[in-house]
């Protein structure tokens, strides 16, 4: 797994929602994506354009699969700046906080192999 910087992109250049445990799990979907962008960004909010940057995909592609992600109630609107509403991961919703409880279990996993297999390298 890439490791992520601080400009919403990974060290490998790739956005944010690209190239996760996330998505080896459940695919290289634009839900899927955005998901992983509000998971990584669940103490902030941020509006369609900028998730659209994070998870690399087309705003239209945000506008089309947004409103499944609202109904859900795993994200919601926070806050309008101006006419742009802001969204983030709803914390309290249950599907969020299991979200965020496999996307930790699956990284623990992945480092625990990443140590297995250093443990048997031979020099």
């Amino acid at each position: 797994m890439s490791k992520i910087s601080g400009e919403g992109r990974q060290e490998s250049g790739e956005p944010l929602g690209v190239d996760t445990v996330l998505n080896d799990l459940f695919g290289d979907g634009p839900k899927t994506r955005m998901l992983v962008v509000f998971l990584g960004k669940h103490r902030h909010d941020v509006n369609a354009t900028e998730l659209a940057r994070l998870a690399g995909v087309d705003r239209s592609t945000v506008y089309r699969n947004l409103p499944d992600l609202l109904d859900l109630g795993v994200v919601r609107e926070t806050r309008k700046v101006g006419n742009s509403p802001m969204y983030r991961l709803d914390r309290d919703h249950p599907a969020a906080r299991k979200l965020m409880e496999l996307e930790g279990a699956l990284m623990e996993n992945v480092e625990q192999d990443v140590g297995r297999d250093a443990g048997t390298r031979t020099v």
